[in-house]
């Protein structure tokens, strides 16, 4: 079992303006932060920080796409997406703190983002946009529809198969499609509304109304349910992260945070004491360290959690 340490503490990032969310690095060395500096929302009202974890010097700084916005980094860390509500997606080279890319949507807003593993294309959901279904290639720039999914909850592409995106559709079937928008398998019918792969590609899961569902991604079979407060009194689900062992998951509504053990499906943490919105759970040596992104009177934080113990299960067993 893990014990965690009752309390977070407040990072050094500001309260004001307010942090949107944020996202490390795959290799933990930066952090990019999305932060809203105007509550009018227009032109220039959001901008993007990438910060060096060690020293805590902001290296760079991009501009946002408004109010609602949020930043996905690339599998090695190259790049770092960002796109909102002006109907853009922006593809940073953080190498050299650059503009690489441009993509103009479909619709704007875009509901779910996600990188292919050898980081030449992103595959993105639009919001309110019945059949957009689109994939962005960073060496030409082209945009192609690539299905006429109906409204599809959120996309995300295997984590190394570069052929695989799983779909979270309005039916609640999750179901796996080909880079080229053909129809690969049916993982079953959970009423789900997004997703997320496991590191390894093992696994998936899902959001199911009071609960959230690891199933196995090449069956479809549930591994564990993970039980969260009823929605109706926890609206709706925010965010999750996987460490990057496999072995832990933490995901929010927004009131709850929850993290649970994989192997067993045991819940080892839980907080209501605030208004949970984006998180981070990560390895950092043999322990486990959790940041979140917290709403208060404040506006946002950023906070995290010490170091959890290193986890020591037994029945774990790696699948090959």
């Amino acid at each position: 079992m893990i014990l965690l340490l009752p309390s977070f503490t407040t990072l050094a990032q500001p309260v004001s303006p307010r942090i949107n969310m944020f996202k490390y690095s795959p290799n933990q060395q930066y952090v990019a932060i999305y932060q809203v500096i105007n509550p009018e929302c227009g032109i220039g009202s959001a901008e993007i920080l990438v910060v060096n974890v060690a020293t805590d010097e902001t290296i760079y700084m991009f501009p946002g796409h408004g109010c609602d916005g949020y930043v996905v980094w690339s599998p090695t860390g190259r790049f770092l997406a960002s796109t909102g509500i002006d109907g853009s997606i922006n593809v940073w080279d953080t190498a050299i703190g650059t503009l690489s890319q441009q993509f103009i949507l479909t619709w704007h807003g875009v509901s779910s983002l996600s990188w292919r593993a050898d980081e030449a294309f992103m595959v993105a959901n639009i919001g309110n946009c019945t059949t957009c279904f689109e994939m962005y290639s960073l060496a030409t720039g082209v945009k192609t529809t690539i299905g006429t999914i109906e409204n599809a909850g959120s996309v995300a592409w295997h984590p190394s198969n570069n052929n695989e995106i799983a779909v979270s559709e309005q039916d609640g079937v999750i179901r796996v499609y080909s880079a080229s928008g053909e129809f690969i398998r049916e993982m079953g019918e959970f009423n789900s509304y997004g997703l997320g792969w496991s590191p390894n590609g093992l696994y998936i899961v899902t959001f199911e109304s009071a609960k959230a569902l690891i199933i196995d991604s090449t069956t479809g079979a549930i591994l564990h349910e993970l039980i969260v407060p009823p929605l109706e009194e926890y609206d709706g689900f925010r965010d999750l992260s996987w460490s990057d062992d496999n072995r832990i998951i933490a995901l929010t509504t927004d009131k709850f945070l929850g993290v649970w053990n994989v192997s067993t499906g045991e819940l080892i943490y839980q907080d209501t004491s605030d208004y949970p919105n984006y998180i981070d759970i990560r390895s950092v040596g043999n322990q486990y360290a959790l940041s979140r992104s917290v709403v208060t009177t404040l506006g946002y934080q950023e906070v995290s959690l010490p170091l959890l113990p290193t986890l020591i299960d037994d029945c774990w067993q790696t699948r090959r």
